[in-house]
Parts: structure tokens; C-alpha cells; sequence
């Protein structure tokens, strides 16, 4: 087995090593000063690294959290909630829409009809219809022939 050789000591140190001049002519002191420099910086590189690290992994499930809300079943199968016209009053919306009628009774006559096609479309809003099978293709083509 060889002996150690300490190559900041060596005799045989050559001028082109990969030693700077500066770092050969250190003392012992500084150069323990630069490691010890050098080890506070790993070590912040390192806790920068688990940071981003850990930023990342919660970017990941905060992601996967909000994905998996649409991905549940429970969530499709909910009904389409009916439209507020509260809300629509809020946003100024249902203004414009009552100013474009000449007569109270236009306004009413577009309510009613506003009613209706809310009793038409709420049964196309409820999970068991899309639910129901298909029972004979050709019943539905039949129907879009007729449709057409």
C-alpha cells in the first residue's frame, strides 16, 4: 500500500496542477477557512435545491387536487343547477334584455316563454336521462331523419 501523500506539501507538486498559485501559497488556516466557505455553500445549494424541490412537489398535488374533483364520478353526476336571474340582475344583463321590449306585454310573453323552455330543457339537465342506454340505433337514426 502507498503512503499518503499530502499534495499541498509535496515537494513533487508540480507547476501546472490544478492548484492555483494562490491556493499553494494559502496556509493551512485560510485553507481550512475556504473549505469551511465552501461546505456553508453546498449546504445552503442543497436546502435551495430541497426548497424548490418541495415547491415543486406541492405545485404537483395542489394539481392533482384540483384535477381530481373533476375526475370523480360524484362530480359529473350532480345536476346542472338552474339559472338565477338574480344574478343576472346583479350583473346588469336582464336590463338590457327588458329595454328591448316595446310593451309589458312582450315582456311577459318572453318570461313565459323563458319558463318554458326551462320545463323543455330541464329534462335534458338530469343525470338519468344522459344515463338511460340507447335501446335501437335505429329508432335514434329514424329520428334524426326526421329532425332533418
Amino acid at each position: 500500500m502507498s503512503p499518503v501523500v499530502n499534495v499541498l506539501q509535496s515537494p513533487f507538486t508540480p507547476s501546472h496542477s490544478h492548484l492555483t498559485r494562490t491556493q499553494q501559497q494559502l496556509s493551512r488556516r485560510q485553507r481550512l477557512n475556504l473549505l469551511q466557505q465552501k461546505r456553508k455553500t453546498n449546504k445552503e445549494d442543497k436546502n435551495k435545491l430541497i426548497l424548490f424541490c418541495h415547491r415543486k412537489r406541492t405545485e404537483q398535488v395542489m394539481m392533482e387536487k384540483s384535477n381530481s374533483q373533476y375526475d370523480s364520478f360524484l362530480y359529473w353526476r350532480q345536476p346542472i343547477p338552474a339559472l338565477d336571474l338574480s344574478e343576472l340582475e346583479d350583473l346588469g344583463l336582464t336590463d338590457s334584455l327588458l329595454t328591448n321590449c316595446s310593451s309589458g306585454k312582450e315582456k311577459t310573453s318572453t318570461m313565459l316563454r323563458g319558463q318554458d323552455e326551462e320545463g323543455v330543457l330541464s329534462e335534458f339537465s338530469s343525470f338519468n336521462y344522459w344515463r338511460a342506454p340507447i335501446g335501437d340505433v335505429d329508432a335514434l337514426l329514424a329520428d334524426l331523419n326526421l329532425l332533418l
